[in-house]
C-alpha cells in the first residue's frame, strides 16, 4: 500500500481536479471529516 500526497506550488489545483474526477472520493473525504469531528 502506498499514499500519494500531492506537494508543490500547485497542489490543491491538482487534488480538487483528482476529486471532481471520482466523486466518490468526496463522499468519503465529508464523511471521514465528520467522523474526526465527532464530540
Amino acid at each position: 500500500v502506498s499514499d500519494y500526497i500531492p506537494y508543490g506550488t500547485n497542489w490543491l489545483p491538482y487534488s480538487i481536479r483528482r476529486l471532481r474526477e471520482r466523486k466518490r472520493n468526496i463522499l468519503l473525504l465529508g464523511s471521514s471529516f465528520i467522523q474526526s469531528h465527532k464530540v
